[in-house]
This record gives structure tokens, C-alpha cells and sequence, in this order.
């Protein structure tokens, strides 16, 4: 199970990592790194809204929400910096 876990995970980076590239080169760095960033504030908000959290349950649920959001975020970042290295 852990290795299915890491094969997910890695797929996951160079999903994200891809699409990252792709949108750094065509549109720039700026777009790149908001179209994830805005899509997780607007899902932990749905979430929280959608739950009727408190402030701390809600904190926490954000929390998780990065945590499990990391692999995305971290191919994120990898393919805007590819994509940067490249452009020279």
C-alpha cells in the first residue's frame, strides 16, 4: 500500500508539474502559480462553508487540505522553475 501511495504521489507532481510548464511558458510565471493557489482557497472555502465549521475546525480542515495539496503544489513549483531555467 505505501508504494501505491508514492507512485500516486509522484504521479501527482509531475501531473501538476506539466500542466505548470506548459501554462510558465505560454502565459508566464504569475498565471501558473494562481490558477492553483486560487483553486485551493476556493475549495477550502466551499468545504468550510459547506460543513459550517468554527474558526478552529475550520483552521484544521485547511490544514489537512495543504497537507494532502502539497504533491500538487510542489510539481507546481517544480515546472515553473523548469520552465523559468529553460527561458534562461
Amino acid at each position: 500500500m505505501p508504494g501505491l501511495v508514492w507512485v500516486i504521489g509522484a504521479g501527482t507532481v509531475i501531473f501538476g508539474g506539466v500542466i505548470a510548464y506548459v501554462v510558465t511558458w505560454r502565459y508566464g510565471w504569475g498565471l501558473a502559480i494562481l490558477l492553483p493557489v486560487l483553486a485551493l482557497a476556493t475549495l477550502i472555502a466551499m468545504r468550510w462553508q459547506k460543513l459550517g465549521l468554527a474558526a478552529d475546525e475550520g483552521a484544521r480542515m485547511a490544514g489537512h487540505t495543504l497537507i494532502f495539496a502539497a504533491p500538487i503544489l510542489l510539481g507546481v513549483i517544480a515546472g515553473i522553475a523548469l520552465a523559468r531555467i529553460r527561458r534562461g
